[in-house]
C-alpha cells in the first residue's frame, strides 16, 4: 500500500513538473517578444513591428496547422480589426495617403494577429494566466531596464526631453502605458495564495508605477486610474483591491521624491535627484514584496470602502494642497493650447493644459463635418493640419485621439469597425473568469483610455501585449476547426505575412540606399528603385531618388522627383520646398515661384518660406 502511494505521489509531481516545463516553455518567447518589442521604442517603426508581426503570423500558422483552432470569442474582435485595416487601405483610393492606408492595415493584422495567438495558446483558464505572467515578465524586464539605466548611466538626462521622461520608447505618454499595462497582471499576481507570487507581484506593481510617475504622463495616470478601478469592479478580489491600494499609496510616497526629481532637471543637474528615486523606487518595491508576504484574510467589503475612502481623502488633500494655489488658472489652462506650465519641483502633472489638442480636435472636427461618411482618407490629417493650424510652431501627425482619427481619416464606417472590434473585446472577456477577465478589461481599459486623448495606438509594442491579453481571455468556448476553417485562417495569414513583408523589405532596401547615397550614388540609386517596386507609394523613396539626381546636378529631374514625392507624402510641403531649390538651381523662376506657393498653400504658418529660395 505505502509503495502505491509513493507511486501515485510521484506520478503527481511527474505531471506537475511536466505542465511546469510545459508553461515555461510557452511564456518564455512571449516575455522575450514583449520585452524587445517594447525597448525598440515600442515599436513604432517598421524595423520592429514588422518582424514582430511575421513572428506573430508564423506562430498561429503552425498552431493552426498543428490544429489548435482559434476561439470563436476571439475570431470576432480579430475580424473587426482586420475589416478596418482593409477599409483603411481602400479608403486611399479616394484621398490621403495610399502609403499610411497599407500601413494602417498592415498593423492592425499585426494586431490580429496578437489577439488570435492568445486565444490559441489558452487551452485553458491556467494557460491564460500564464500568457499574463509571460506579459508581466516581458513589461517588468523593460521598467527594470529602464530604471537601471537611469541609475548606472553617466549621464541620465539622455533619457529625458525636459522634465518628463522619454525612456527607451521616445515619447512619454507612450513609455507611461507600457508601464501601465503591465500594472493589472501585476496586481492579479499580488493576490495569489503562494507567496513568492505575492511578493513578486506588489513589488512588480510599485515598480512599474514609479517608472509611470517619472514620466510625468498625465495621461497615462489617468488611463492606469480607470483601468485599476475596471480590473476591481470586474474582479471582485479584495485581495487586488487591497493590494491596488497599497501601490497607490506607494506611489504617493514616491511623488515626494518626483518633485526633487522635478526641480533638478529644471536647472539640469538631474543625474543625482534621478539615482536616489530609483534607490528610492526599488526600496519601495521591496518594501511592498515584504509586506505582500504576510497571509491575510479576503478584506470586506467595509474595510475596503473604509481604506478606499481614506486613501481618497488623503489624496484629495495632498492634490488640493499642491493645486490650490493653480486653482485660479484652471480655466485659462484648459481654454488655452499653449505647453504645460508648472513651476520647478511642482511637476508637470499639476498643469492643466490640454498642449495643443484643443486646435487639433478643432481640425479633426472639421473634416468630420466635411465628409463624415467615407473621412477624407489615410493620414489626411496631417495635410488637413498644416493647412488650418493656428499653432505655428506644432508638427503632428494624428488628432491625438483615436476616435477623431477614424471619424476624420475612415468616416463614420471606421469608426463603426473599431467599436465593434472594442464591443466584442469587452464580450469575449466577459465570459472569462473573474480573475482573468479583470487583468484583460484592465490592460484593454487603459490601452483604450489613453488612445482617445493621444496618438498610443501608433505603437505596436504597447497594443501587441494588451492584445495577446485579450485574447487569452477570449480562448473560452468553440474553437474553429476543421478543414474549411483552417484553410481559410492559412490563406490568411499567407495573405497577411505577404502584405506586411514587402514594406518591410522596402525599407530594408531604402536603408541601403540611405547607407550608399554619398558613396555609391548609383548603387543607390538601384535599391531606390527595388523599394518603388515593392512599396509603389513610398514617398521616401522618391526623394531619396531627387536627392541624388540633385548631387548629380541634374536638377531638372530632381524637381520633378521631389514634385512626384510631394504627390505622396504625408508632408508634401517639405517636397515643394526641395523642388524650389531644384528649379533655382536649375535656372527656372517661374517653376521655382509656382513650387514655394504649393509649399505656402500646404503650410501657411511655416516660417521656412518665407525665407532663402521661397522668401
Amino acid at each position: 500500500m505505502a509503495f502505491a502511494v509513493s507511486v501515485e505521489e510521484a506520478a503527481s509531481r511527474l505531471v506537475v513538473t511536466r505542465s511546469a516545463v510545459q508553461d515555461g516553455v510557452l511564456a518564455a518567447p512571449i516575455a522575450a517578444a514583449v520585452w524587445l518589442a517594447t525597448r525598440s521604442h515600442g515599436a513604432y517603426d517598421i524595423g520592429a513591428w514588422a518582424p514582430l508581426g511575421l513572428l506573430l503570423l508564423a506562430t498561429a500558422l503552425v498552431l493552426c496547422i498543428g490544429g489548435w483552432g482559434l476561439p470563436r470569442r476571439a475570431a470576432a474582435p480579430a475580424a473587426a480589426l482586420v475589416i478596418l485595416g482593409v477599409w483603411a487601405a481602400l479608403s486611399g483610393l479616394w484621398g490621403g495617403v495610399p502609403d499610411a492606408g497599407w500601413t494602417t492595415l498592415d498593423q492592425l493584422l499585426v494586431a490580429g494577429a496578437a489577439l488570435a495567438v492568445g486565444a490559441m495558446l489558452a487551452t485553458a483558464p491556467g494557460r491564460a494566466r500564464v500568457i499574463q505572467a509571460a506579459v508581466l515578465a516581458g513589461i517588468a524586464a523593460h521598467g527594470v531596464e529602464l530604471l537601471g539605466r537611469l541609475a548606472l548611466s553617466s549621464n541620465a538626462t539622455v533619457y529625458f526631453h525636459g522634465r518628463v521622461l522619454y525612456g527607451l520608447v521616445g515619447y512619454q505618454n507612450a513609455q507611461a502605458a507600457i508601464l501601465a499595462i503591465g500594472i493589472p497582471p501585476a496586481l492579479a499576481l499580488a493576490a495569489q495564495h503562494h507567496r513568492l507570487l505575492r511578493a513578486a507581484g506588489a513589488g512588480t506593481a510599485v515598480l512599474l508605477s514609479a517608472g509611470v510617475l517619472l514620466t510625468e504622463s498625465r495621461g497615462g495616470l489617468l488611463a492606469l486610474v480607470v483601468g485599476l478601478i475596471v480590473q476591481i469592479a470586474w474582479s471582485r478580489n479584495g485581495r487586488v483591491a487591497a493590494t491596488a491600494l497599497l501601490t497607490l499609496a506607494a506611489a504617493g510616497a514616491l511623488a515626494v521624491e518626483l518633485r526633487h526629481v522635478d526641480r533638478a532637471l529644471f536647472v539640469g543637474t538631474a543625474d543625482h535627484a534621478v539615482r536616489t528615486y530609483v534607490i528610492v523606487a526599488f526600496a519601495a518595491a521591496a518594501v511592498a514584496a515584504v509586506l505582500a508576504q504576510t497571509e491575510l484574510p479576503h478584506p470586506s467589503r467595509r474595510v475596503l470602502a473604509a481604506a478606499g475612502a481614506a486613501t481618497i481623502c488623503v489624496l484629495g488633500v495632498v492634490g488640493g494642497l499642491t493645486l490650490g494655489p493653480r486653482l485660479g488658472s484652471a480655466w485659462s489652462q484648459l481654454t488655452s493650447d499653449a505647453p504645460p506650465q508648472s513651476a520647478p519641483g511642482s511637476t508637470r502633472l499639476v498643469s492643466l493644459s490640454l498642449n495643443g489638442r484643443r486646435d487639433a480636435w478643432r481640425v479633426a472636427i472639421g473634416m468630420i463635418e466635411a465628409q463624415p461618411l467615407l473621412g477624407e482618407g489615410p493620414a489626411s490629417f496631417p495635410l488637413r493640419w498644416t493647412e488650418n493650424r493656428r499653432l505655428g510652431s506644432l508638427y503632428i501627425i494624428q488628432p491625438h485621439s483615436l476616435e477623431l482619427e477614424l471619424l476624420s481619416e475612415l468616416g463614420i464606417i471606421g469608426l463603426a469597425s473599431f467599436l465593434a472590434f472594442v464591443v466584442l473585446a469587452y464580450r469575449g472577456i466577459a465570459r472569462a473568469g473573474r480573475g482573468v477577465g479583470g487583468v484583460a478589461a484592465g490592460v484593454i481599459s487603459i490601452v483604450l483610455v489613453q488612445a482617445s486623448y493621444d496618438w498610443t495606438w501608433s505603437f505596436p509594442g504597447l497594443v501587441v501585449p494588451a492584445l495577446l491579453i485579450v485574447g487569452a481571455a477570449c480562448a473560452g468556448g468553440a474553437r474553429l476547426r476543421g478543414t474549411p476553417a483552417t484553410m481559410l485562417i492559412v490563406t490568411l495569414i499567407v495573405v497577411s505575412g505577404a502584405a506586411i513583408t514587402a514594406p518591410y523589405l522596402a525599407d530594408r532596401q531604402l536603408q541601403a540606399a540611405r547607407a550608399l547615397q554619398v558613396a555609391d550614388p548609383e548603387a543607390a540609386w538601384v535599391h531606390t528603385q527595388s523599394a518603388a517596386r515593392l512599396d509603389p507609394w513610398n514617398e521616401e523613396a522618391r526623394s531619396i531618388q531627387a536627392a541624388i539626381a540633385e548631387s548629380a546636378g541634374k536638377f531638372s529631374l530632381a524637381a520633378r522627383t521631389y514634385r512626384d514625392a510631394a504627390a505622396v507624402a504625408q508632408a508634401p510641403w517639405v517636397d515643394y520646398y526641395q523642388e524650389a531649390l531644384a528649379w533655382q538651381r536649375a535656372g527656372f523662376n517661374a517653376r521655382r515661384l509656382a513650387a514655394c506657393r504649393a509649399a505656402r498653400a500646404q503650410n501657411p504658418l511655416e516660417p521656412l518660406l518665407e525665407r532663402d529660395q521661397c522668401g
